[in-house]
């Protein structure tokens, strides 16, 4: 049976059960149970293995570690692999199912909220349409690189580029420094001075900042183009804006974007009388501690755990949420459904064809798969492009993705394969790949 009549089937049950799979009170109740429990178990996991390995990096004393293990068990009873969970299907009925067994590999837990397209399969498995599950997950290259440590400049550097367009600060950029690595044997990051750069390294330098500084102009104009219908936004909330790296800045600077967003409103809001403050969160399980520091002393974004993001949803808030890996506006489309949708939602762009097929199940299903309810807020909408593939690129991204291949293997050799590997090197600058602007109109 084709994913597209699957679909169809679904929406039918939907329709005789309130439209939507997701809803607040089902969040919540996820939320203080089984997100809880595996951000706990995850934790346990963390500690149990720096204690087995007696990490020098853990500045605890072993009686201490063992403590906080126990704590976290007796908090979690017997939640673990092997136990039984709850979840239920689009009819509302529950089913048991087992945690899944660990590896070395993947020695954490994940729970996913299913998309649509892939709930709707369930149809073809005996009807069973299990709306979320726990899987097993590896650990993180953040976690395991430890990729935003304190003691690195970068944050000032970019925020400093991204809200001025300066190439530099007090004369020095923030770039790798060739033929040195770092105590983690990589290559090692630093300030250097501008005027030291070869010629083509002054130039890329230059470049990045122009771009930065365009990007960040066209969000702002869209912003005051929209300011009468976003005049009452009092939240920005962000989603899978992924952990912070001290070496690559794309996340750092999708960050900015919302606080970009929170100060042009501020701006706005200021100038027509209305004293008001603007409070940014940010959702995403990839965050650490160090993320959670830095997002909060450079950017005063609260990093939040859970499902804290969808819960504070109003029909006042502005969403962020760029090439997500879990089904964002899907859930945001039906938890807001009573009143119409959110203030604005910045994101990959919404297809009109929410029953199209896709036979990729294991694909990165994301606000790119519509919904019956996304298309709806949609319509409600006025949308604007936003992005920097264009500019960087010469075409959006889609386009480029496909022209040139990045996988080694994919790649034509010869000049073809070098300039594939030009053209990948000006991709990875990409911040904004292809996304909208969507702002209700009523």
């Amino acid at each position: 049976m084709s994913s597209s009549i699957l679909l169809t089937q679904m929406y039918t049950i939907l329709d005789s059960n309130g439209s939507r799979v997701w809803n607040v009170d089902l969040l919540k109740a996820l939320s203080e149970d089984l997100a809880h429990k595996t951000a706990m178990f995850n934790k346990k996991i963390e500690l149990q293995r720096a204690l087995d390995a007696r990490e020098k990096s853990i500045e605890i004393k072993v009686e201490q570690l063992t403590e906080k293990i126990n704590i976290l068990q007796t908090q979690l009873g017997d939640f673990g692999p092997g136990k039984q969970y709850d979840t239920i299907d689009i009819s509302g009925k529950h089913h048991s199912r087992a945690i899944p067994e660990l590896s070395d590999l993947e020695p954490f837990l994940d729970l996913r909220l299913l998309p649509y397209m892939y709930i709707s399969k369930g149809l073809g498995n005996y009807g069973i349409t299990y709306i979320w599950e726990i899987q097993t997950r590896g650990e993180s290259e953040h976690k395991r690189v430890n990729s935003c440590p304190p003691s690195d400049d970068s944050w000032k550097f970019w925020k400093y580029r991204c809200q001025t367009g300066a190439v530099s600060v007090n004369g020095k950029v923030w770039r790798a420094v060739p033929g040195e690595l770092d105590e983690r044997k990589q290559l090692r990051y630093g300030f250097k001075k501008l005027d030291e750069l070869s010629p083509a390294a002054r130039d890329k330098e230059e470049e990045v900042a122009a771009q930065w500084n365009l990007t960040r102009t066209k969000l702002v104009d869209i912003i005051h183009k929209h300011a009468d219908r976003l005049k009452d936004v009092d939240k920005i909330v962000c989603f899978a804006l992924g952990s912070l790296h001290y070496r690559k800045s794309k996340s750092y600077v999708q960050h900015l974007a919302a606080t970009t967003i929170r100060d042009t409103l501020y701006e706005i809001q200021k100038a027509a009388g209305q004293d008001t403050s603007i409070e940014v969160i940010a959702q995403d399980p990839a965050y650490d501690e160090q993320c959670k520091r830095i997002l909060r002393e450079e950017l005063n974004i609260r990093a939040v755990a859970d499902f804290e993001g969808f819960l504070s949803i109003t029909k006042n808030t502005f969403i962020v949420s760029i090439a997500p890996s879990a089904p964002i506006v899907e859930v945001i489309a039906d938890v807001t459904l009573g009143f119409g949708g959110p203030a604005a939602i910045l994101c990959d762009e919404i297809s009109d064809d929410y029953l199209a097929p896709e036979s990729d199940s294991d694909g990165a299903y994301g606000s790119e798969w519509s919904t019956k309810n996304s298309v709806e807020f949609k319509s409600r909408c006025e949308s604007e492009d936003f992005g920097d593939a264009q500019d960087l690129l010469g075409m959006i991204y889609a386009e480029h993705d496909v022209k040139w291949p990045t996988s080694p293997a994919m790649m034509p050799p010869g000049p073809e394969k070098e300039k594939c590997q030009e053209e990948w090197s000006k991709a990875v600058r990409v911040n904004f790949p292809d996304l909208k602007v969507y702002i209700r109109k009523y």
